[in-house]
């Protein structure tokens, strides 16, 4: 099984200045989105208080194109919103590098997707299953 949950602020500069969003932009990101919603997997942006947020999820029996999808979507994000903070949380119970009983955590800043091993809810099996 792989599940992922996590959301991305969108944003162009880190001092809250020109913030106007071009809609060009934001629309290019729900564009992408939507093209990857699916069946297992459900991108979507929102807009609250005048901030856009990226919120993805999804679940499948087995690791396919919704990781892989979601991944370049992250990574599309972080070129084009330079500003852009948030976390998304991968778990793959069939990882092959040795993850298979934690949670990753991908990080979203500054321009960058970075990858990371998670505390929280890791590892799995004693943390949140028997």
């Amino acid at each position: 099984m792989i599940e992922f949950n996590g959301w991305v602020r969108l944003a162009l500069s880190t001092d809250g200045e020109g913030e106007d969003h071009g809609t060009s932009t934001v629309q290019a990101i729900r564009r992408l989105a939507d093209g990857i919603r699916g069946y297992t997997t459900f991108p979507f942006v929102q807009v609250r208080n005048g901030s856009y947020y990226l919120h993805v999820a999804g679940n499948a029996n087995h690791n396919g194109l919704d990781w892989a999808e979601t991944n370049e979507l992250l990574q599309e994000v972080a070129r084009r919103f330079p500003a852009a903070y948030g976390l998304v949380h991968l778990r793959d119970d069939e990882d092959a590098h040795g993850n298979d009983n934690a949670f990753m955590v991908y990080v979203v800043r500054r321009g960058t997707v970075e990858c990371h091993p998670d505390s929280f809810l890791s590892p799995c099996n004693p943390i949140i299953e028997e």
